[in-house]
């Protein structure tokens, strides 16, 4: 897990040409469960990106509380995280980024179509009295 208080980098190296970047970038981010992230701009970028334009343009988390701890462990036996290694990432290419852009458009959309199903099945049927 994560530690409050210090500061991480997420970047990815990607080669090719220009594309759109993100603008109107925040430096701080309160959400819901008023977790406060910040953001600075990095060393790490190579292309002009900070705060203001390029951000990442969504976190996942998962605030860590002792009940959602034992549960993380009993899932993490059965669900092993890979940590992956500095060749896979030199590895990854355009390719990789748009196959991975299709599986998940098709992802979303068999859920999609998955909760439309499920709500049509579920749609409680209605008797008139006689």
């Amino acid at each position: 897990p994560l530690q409050g208080n210090r500061w991480y980098v997420a970047w990815a190296r990607v080669s090719g040409p220009s594309s759109d970047c993100g603008s109107s970038g925040q430096g701080m981010v309160t959400t819901e469960d008023q977790v406060v992230f910040y953001f600075k701009s990095s060393k790490k970028s190579n292309n002009g990106t900070d705060v203001n334009a390029g951000q990442i343009p969504q976190l996942l988390y998962r605030v860590v509380t002792p009940e959602t701890q034992t549960a993380a462990r009993q899932i993490d036996t059965s669900e092993p995280v890979y940590i992956l290694s500095k060749e896979f990432s030199r590895a990854v290419s355009t390719e990789c980024f748009r196959s991975l852009l299709s599986l998940l458009q098709w992802g979303w959309a068999a859920f999609k179509a998955g909760l439309t199903q499920s709500a049509v099945l579920t749609v409680p049927s209605s008797s008139t009295a006689s």
